[in-house]
């Protein structure tokens, strides 16, 4: 019997190819969507990795300093101190190469000959190296790299290659090549410097970034840092990957749950598409039940073809997804360089457990949504085989039903929302009841409808009006689920939109609350949130007394890495014509600003948000003389940064830090002096080639604005998706309810309608359940946009935002889904009105 059951449903995929088709499309696209983002997301995550691990060799920890930098006099006190073991100093900085793009490299200024017990690609005893290392020790500014970089071809050729590195040209020279593995890409970004030459370059004459080291046990530790002045610890190497790890963690978490939106709608697709087999196969199902055929081999014959649904669309997504994410990886890098840290991504990879994760998605949503209509399937007797309206009929009377069913989930949904807690999986898990609550009211929600438009249907159109708003109602077992679905993609839409564009006011409105100088200057940075070069100390003194200068604000900005944590601290030295430019979260501005210049810190909210504090609070952290409690004197609003800055007093930050340079300089102009002319003679205040990034004020708002716009496009992409999916869904129920409708349009058509009036009552009724879509979407996506600001955003950056819904948006999506229906409609419209009435009538 399993045989010709299994032949039974074979014959019945082979003759209906659309309906297999799209139901594979739909899970498809959902696994796509998910797939490509976790590659996208695992590449640029590898990628750093590798960048670490190349960075710490075999070392087991860093010395660091509090101020960023070690004098060289302390690396050399510590290295001839008896029993420090393995150490070796390292720079670390990033140079740009203009010819490849502005391709960025890691350069490493590295002592080779301490480097033997931490890099096994630095011995320079066998056949791993090529070149000369006596001129790479002595020459100027002279380099290796790796054997599979696309600077290796410099090595034979000896062209001079040009990076820039802080704002300065420099010219290198290939002295060298470093074997690599076939596959192996670690170093193909990478360029290695004697360490003395990397000082020069780096301007950091005198210094040091760091010192590697191989502490085996506790007790080296506790040796090595009893050994190290107030100011320096020691950090486990593997704490950058974390920090860097934990910046990440809301980025990538929000991504894939908007991945999941897509995989929602295909789980209604797919329900949509078996339940209308099941339908279709009454007659059939009702005739298998009679010749011996058991309710619990016809559940199995459903879930089988399922499954078999489930397998193709999950092979296809896994395909696209991969092809995909080699676009998706651009846009995920860049957003990572533009708001956390520089990573360059040369490779996607493919992790078997991110495969299998995608599968198991795209498996276990088909196996979901297949529960229920293959359990409706077994349990249909075989006396109500024939009878097509006790589908309808169990629908409608249950309204009751799915009006409690869908409150419930909504009650249940707020519940999880409101829970105090800042789990961010937890919240997104509040959206699906919300979602589901909405599909389920859907049903009462299209009688509701059909009541109010009914009458002026008629009046309207006629008998062609009043037929098709009354069809929606009679095969409400069909239409709610396509229903349901557009307006689930659809309020995504309005969703995700509204949420960004309340986004883009709060962050239009800071941004011209906080910018206010004329000019601003800083050295080029290669993340666009971070300042990393710095402008010599002299420069704001030459400007002070300029006579275009009516005031002037700089700041210096420093990482700390203390507790495996990394801070951004920022020394700021401003007038009174700035402190407007600031929001608090309370207090008295006056007061705040009194003990800011008494030594005490400001934090932005985001910061506040991570480290759970409040102003009165105390902060410890690592300065150059040790360990210093501050004060919190209040907390800022500030959209700059998720990962929170500190903000103090320039001349108290000084005592505290001992750097050199600046990061920045806002400067105000006096009345008619030339932005231009300006921005020229501070060009040529630099004698030693240090260029100098010079931004108007609005042209820092539009960069700022264009930052914003470019990391949610990838939203706007699942967004996109999202609603493909939900239209290849509503093709797939219009063909089947238009097609299932063929012996009553058939009846119609032998009772004088022309095939134009039977267009247009499909057409209308299209049109009709778009509409509705489009209307039943405003609310959820109003509420989606809600949670997403309020909560899902409070949770994940701690920022605070204002919700402004926007009319357009919601017009936007209306429109949306009536043409999605509209164009849905078309083929089935057409199939249907040209379809011949004898052949439609002729079982009868």
């Amino acid at each position: 019997m399993s045989k010709l059951l299994n032949r039974t449903s074979l014959r019945w995929l082979l003759k209906h190819p659309w309906q297999f088709w799209l139901s594979v499309a739909g899970i498809a696209l959902g696994v796509a969507i998910i797939v490509a983002i976790d590659i996208a997301n695992g590449s640029a995550e590898r990628a750093f990795r590798l960048s670490m691990n190349t960075v710490a060799g075999k070392a087991t920890h860093h010395i660091i300093s509090a101020s960023g930098q070690i004098p060289d006099s302390i690396y050399r006190n510590i290295r001839l101190t008896p029993g420090t073991g393995d150490l070796a100093p390292v720079i670390e900085e990033y140079a740009v190469h203009d010819a490849e793009e502005k391709r960025i490299y890691q350069l490493l200024g590295l002592d080779i000959f301490a480097e033997a017990q931490f890099r096994d690609y630095l011995n320079f005893t066998d056949s791993s190296f090529t070149g000369n290392l006596g001129i790479f020790l002595l020459g100027r500014n002279t380099i290796l790299v790796s054997g599979n970089s696309s600077l290796a071809g410099l090595y034979k050729s000896r062209e001079p290659v040009r990076f820039i590195i802080n704002g300065k040209e420099h010219e290198f020279t290939v002295a060298g090549l470093i074997a690599a593995k076939k596959d192996d890409t670690s170093l193909e970004n990478v360029i290695i410097m004697d360490i003395a030459s990397a000082a020069a370059v780096t301007g950091r004459n005198g210094y040091i970034d760091y010192v590697n080291t191989i502490l085996p046990d506790k007790e080296s530790e506790k040796y090595i840092t009893s050994l190290l002045p107030e100011g320096y610890s020691i950090e486990r190497s593997s704490a950058r990957s974390r920090t860097a790890e934990q910046m990440l963690e809301a980025f990538t978490i929000n991504l894939t749950a908007l991945s999941l939106l897509a995989l929602i709608v295909g789980i209604f697709l797919i329900y949509n598409s078996i339940s209308f087999s099941v339908v279709q196969r009454k007659q059939q199902t009702g005739i298998l039940r009679c010749i011996g055929v058991t309710s619990q081999e016809i559940f199995g014959l459903i879930i089988k073809e399922s499954l078999i649904i489930g397998a193709a669309g999950t092979v296809i997504g896994l395909l696209l997804g991969y092809i995909l994410s080699t676009r998706l990886v651009e846009l995920i890098a860049q957003s990572i360089n533009d708001l956390y840290f520089v990573v360059t991504v040369t490779e996607i990879h493919t992790d078997p457990l991110l495969i299998a994760k995608g599968a198991a998605a795209g498996m276990i949503a088909t196996l979901l949504s297949a529960l229920h209509p293959a359990w409706r399937a077994s349990r249909i007797p075989p006396a109500h085989s024939l009878i097509r309206s006790s589908q309808e009929t169990g629908v409608t009377g249950k309204l009751k039903l799915f009006t409690l069913a869908g409150i419930l989930l909504l009650a249940s949904g707020v519940i999880i929302l409101l829970l105090p807690v800042n789990f961010i999986w937890l919240s997104y898990a509040g959206i699906l009841p919300v979602i589901l609550g909405f599909a389920a009211l859907t049903p009462p929600l299209i009688v509701y409808t059909h009541r109010l438009v009914a009458p002026v249907m008629k009046r309207l159109f006629g008998l062609t009006g009043s037929i098709a708003s009354g069809s929606m109602v009679r095969n409400i077992s069909r239409t709610w689920i396509a229903i349901a679905a557009l307006s689930v993609a659809v309020s995504a839409s309005i969703g995700v939109g509204t949420m960004v564009s309340s986004f883009r006011t709060t962050v239009t409105e800071w941004l011209s609350s906080r910018l206010r100088a004329d000019l601003y200057i800083s050295a080029p940075s290669l993340v666009s949130r971070k300042i990393d070069g710095t402008l010599p100390e002299s420069l704001p003194v030459k400007l002070k007394d300029a006579s275009f200068t009516r005031d002037m604000n700089f700041f210096r900005e420093i990482t700390i890495r203390q507790d495996e944590k990394q801070y951004r601290l920022l020394g700021v030295s401003m007038g009174k014509e700035s402190y407007t430019g600031y929001r608090f979260k309370g207090g008295d501005p006056e007061d705040i600003w009194e003990k800011f210049h008494n030594g005490e810190i400001l934090i932005t909210e985001p910061f506040a948000f991570r480290h759970d504090l409040e102003a009165g609070d105390e902060l410890m952290l690592k300065t150059s003389s040790g360990e210093k409690n501050f004060r919190v004197a209040g907390i800022y609003y500030d959209y700059a940064s998720d990962e929170g800055l500190i903000s103090m007093d320039y001349n108290h930050f000084k005592r505290h830090w001992s750097v050199n340079g600046i990061s920045g300089i806002a400067l105000f102009l006096n009345n008619g002096a030339d932005t231009d002319e300006t921005a020229s003679y501070i060009r040529n205040l630099s004698s030693d080639g240090q260029q100098f990034l010079i931004r108007t004020n609005k042209f820092l708002r539009e960069s700022s604005i264009e930052i914003f716009d470019r990391t949610f496009l990838i939203a706007k992409a699942l967004q996109l998706l999202a609603i493909i999916v939900a239209f290849a869904g509503i093709l797939s129920s219009f063909m089947s309810v238009q097609l299932e409708r063929g012996r009553e349009l058939g009846i119609m058509r032998a009772n004088g309608f022309l095939p134009r009036q039977i267009f247009g009552i499909l057409t209308m009724q299209t049109s009709l359940m778009g509409l509705i879509s489009g209307l039943l979407a405003i609310p959820l996506g109003t509420i989606l946009a809600w949670v997403l600001v309020f909560i899902i955003n409070k949770r994940s950056f701690g920022w605070t935002m204002q919700f402004t819904p926007v009319p357009s948006i919601l017009l936007e999506g209306v429109v949306l889904a009536l043409l999605a229906a509209l164009i849905a409609g078309i083929y089935p419209g057409l199939k249907m009105a040209s379809a011949s009435p004898a052949a439609a009538l002729r079982s009868e």
